[in-house]
């Protein structure tokens, strides 16, 4: 069970404010949580800077976040999160807006159509190379046995496309709160296992869909007869559905405020928006099912999930991409993403890879050399928040009284089991200088590299220092210092 955070919350999310509806539960002192009745989101744009007030805090959106893979490739999108970091900069500046005709549509403008008529699926497949609408959903998007395929991100037309609400999710929350305080907010699982995450604190965000929610909650919705409308849009289907969600909630220690419960068993009134409260709603305690272990968070061992396509939270895990047990060895150092934020990117540097975005950054300040160091955890021991942070500012007040130029940074782990490391990128420094500061708080190994070279991981327990390689079964080679 991945550790409770202070605020659990969950945000049914539109296009249009007037329909974003959030419902929060607070964890009381006795390690329940507590639901109030939703209310409406407000600035997006702020969103993420209110929730951090709690310490620590879980936040569900039901946006995509996240690319499929084969756009990916063909775009030269390295990851998720340096996507967002480049989206409607530069050669990326219309990738967030809706092309009008099918001419428009490029790798660099993605969405169609911004209206109907004469708009077909077919116009978008050929833009995209692709042969079907499969070739353009995530791994999470399929088709699975409780639901039918969502349909594909850069479609923008119809009652069940999800494009829209994804751009103005990324444009209004993510981008802004990435861009001013990257080391604030945390999303999965790009950043980390979940329980890692939580274990950091700060803000967690991660992508959810009510209906995933229906299964743990026991919601159901008879069909409609032709020419009615039911579902969620109806008042007295929601209302039939309040024993199962209130019953969930009462066996699961989920407190609900009398405001809460009122409107639970009201079916959330008659208007338009009792469908977006019900959801949001439904969506958190779907989001509490996981905190509390009764629901599969979704860990995926696939990396291009963990970096690209992203996963829902709660959604059931295709064998094929369960996670495995790793051995806690130097390995793990392989098996870990070490991220560092520019101004104006993010660079996800990975082991016995070369880097062009980290060689530009390093042509700018006329350097050939470069490491990535963290006082985090020292021993491969877990130490506490407090120690990790104050070892942490000691090494950041050593290279900055060297006057060393650095870019902060944090290590995640592909198993999801360590938290995030604080680190930072030092640009300009020497293997030997890299070593001894690894060295002076007790790091086991530390990452170096030089322009048009790959990363190395240095065993520095050894003397000399032992660089290790991807394959499991290579030892260690003595380092020729770069």
């Amino acid at each position: 069970m991945p550790p409770l955070p202070a605020l659990v919350a969950h945000a049914d999310w539109s296009t249009t404010a007037s329909k974003r509806w959030i419902a929060r539960a607070t964890r009381t002192a006795e390690a329940t949580y507590l639901a109030d009745r939703p209310a409406l989101v407000g600035d997006a744009t702020t969103l993420v800077a209110r929730l951090a007030g709690h310490g620590s805090a879980l936040l569900g959106v039901d946006f995509a976040i996240g690319l499929p893979r084969r756009y990916a490739e063909r775009a030269g999108v390295a990851n998720f999160l340096s996507f967002l970091h480049h989206a409607e900069r530069g050669d990326w500046r219309d990738v967030l807006t809706l092309a009008t005709r099918p001419s428009e549509i490029s790798l660099r403008r993605p969405f169609y159509p911004q209206r109907p008529g004469g708009t077909h699926h077919a116009h978008l497949l050929e833009a995209h190379g692709a042969v079907a609408l499969d070739d353009l959903r995530r791994r999470c998007e399929l088709a699975h046995p409780e639901r039918r395929a969502a349909a594909p991100l850069f479609w923008t037309l119809g009652g069940q496309q999800v494009g829209r609400a994804a751009i103005a999710g990324w444009r209004q929350m993510l981008i802004p709160a990435l861009r001013c305080r990257p080391m604030a907010i945390q999303l999965w699982p790009f950043m980390g296992g979940l329980a890692a995450l939580l274990a950091r604190g700060g803000v967690t965000i991660a992508e959810t869909y009510p209906a995933e929610s229906y299964r743990h909650l026991g919601v159901a919705f008879p069909t409609a007869r032709r020419g009615e409308r039911g579902g969620k849009r109806v008042q007295s289907a929601r209302r039939a559905n309040a024993a199962a969600v209130l019953q969930w909630a009462s066996r699961h220690g989920v407190g609900v405020t009398d405001a809460l419960r009122a409107e639970i068993e009201d079916g959330f009134g008659p208007r338009a928006d009792g469908e977006d409260r019900f959801d949001a709603v439904v969506g958190l305690f779907g989001m509490l099912a996981v905190v509390y272990g009764a629901g599969d968070a979704g860990e995926c061992d696939e990396a291009v999930v963990r970096s690209t396509e992203g996963w829902i939270l709660g959604q059931p895990v295709p064998a094929d991409l369960r996670p495995s047990s790793t051995a806690a060895s130097l390995h793990s150092y392989l098996r870990t993403t070490y991220w560092a934020f520019t101004e104006t990117d993010a660079l996800a540097i990975r082991p016995d890879r070369a880097h062009p975005q980290l060689d530009a950054l390093l042509a700018q300040h006329g350097a050939q050399r470069w490491a990535y160091l963290t006082a985090h955890n020292p021993g491969a021991n877990a130490a506490t928040p407090r120690e990790n942070d104050a070892a942490q500012r000691q090494l950041c007040a050593q290279l900055g009284a060297h006057d060393r130029t650095t870019y902060p940074g944090f290590g995640v782990g592909d198993d999801g089991i360590w938290p995030p490391e604080e680190s930072v990128l030092v640009v300009d420094i020497s293997c030997d200088d890299a070593v001894a500061l690894g060295r002076r708080f007790a790091q086991d190994a530390v990452v170096v590299g030089t322009r048009d070279a790959p990363a190395l991981v240095l065993d520095i327990r050894s003397d000399p220092p032992r660089a290790w390689t991807s394959a499991p079964s290579v030892a260690g080679v003595a380092l020729t210092r770069p």
